[in-house]
């Protein structure tokens, strides 16, 4: 890629920041309801905007002049945009997504709770945290209750019901075609919020081993020798980020109406938006789902 395809690629990234930004702006603490939902979108929005933020640090190369380095370091980039991704993913399923208030209360209690039964696993240390913990079994308690409700709003059976409770049940299971229950995966949850099968499938599972030390990312790494081959490396994921960013875009302005007024009345924003939604041109296929 050259300089000036790189910098057409940054200024792109920068307004889709921007632009996260401000609309994250447009909705104030005070506007939350009293289910939590808008608190809790709106701190997705934040820790998207710091996923963006250490992308774009890294994408402009490393430098740690005390140990005379400066490079592309194209391993940490991809787990940046791959907690980028998952964030907004998240805010698609637990809060785009929902097309009944039965549904957007079990996803979004379930995934509270899914996060809270993590936090208490670990012993107290302090008398201070020992009463923090006691107050969140409480919070969990109310969740479960809340979980069980909303899980009649949409006939959930009862024993799919106990996974939701389970630590990792914030996925609701679906019917299959063999007449059980699954819970969908995240490859299956991104294309739901409307990515192909083929980009679902290749980015999430490339961009999990370098979070996971898989070898294909160690041998990559051994194999990267060169500034220029370190790039390379770089500029899919790039635009994969812009994917996930323009996604978080799209689901913010469909949430809340103010944003949505921001998003009509910003075209180059909206144009950018709109680049990276049609994603059949970024993924080598016409499929999306």
């Amino acid at each position: 890629m050259g300089t000036e395809e790189e910098t057409e690629s940054e200024n792109e990234f920068l307004l889709l920041l921007r632009c996260l930004g401000d609309c994250g702006e447009t909705i104030g603490m005070a506007d939350s309801d009293a289910s939590g939902r808008a608190a809790d979108i709106k701190g997705l929005v934040v820790k998207a905007l710091y996923h963006g933020y250490s992308t774009l640090y890294l994408w402009r190369r490393t430098s740690v002049p005390e140990l005379k380095v400066d490079f592309t370091d194209f391993a940490s980039i991809q787990v940046t945009a791959r907690a980028l991704l998952e964030t907004a993913l998240i805010l698609d399923y637990v809060f785009k997504q929902p097309g009944t208030e039965g549904d957007q209360e079990l996803r979004h209690c379930a995934w509270r709770l899914s996060g809270m039964r993590y936090r208490i696993r670990h012993d107290p240390l302090t008398t201070e945290w020992k009463q923090k913990q006691e107050d969140e079994r409480k919070d969990i308690k109310s969740l479960e209750d809340r979980v069980r409700s909303a899980s009649k709003a949409i006939d959930l059976p009862e024993d799919q019901v106990k996974k939701v409770l389970k630590r990792d049940g914030w996925r609701i299971p679906v019917k299959n075609n063999r007449g059980g229950y699954d819970q969908p995966r995240w490859k299956e949850i991104a294309q739901q919020a409307g990515m192909s099968l083929k980009l679902a499938s290749l980015q999430y599972d490339f961009l999990s081993g370098y979070s996971h030390s898989a070898y294909p990312a160690v041998f990559q790494v051994l194999q990267a020798g060169t500034e220029a081959e370190r790039r390379s490396l770089c500029d899919g994921t790039f635009d994969g980020a812009k994917i996930s960013l323009a996604l978080l875009i799209r689901d913010f302005s469909l949430l809340f109406p103010e944003a949505s007024n921001l998003l009509d009345e910003r075209e180059p924003e909206r144009r950018i938006v709109e680049k990276w939604l049609d994603e059949p041109a970024h993924s080598g296929s016409d499929e999306v789902t």
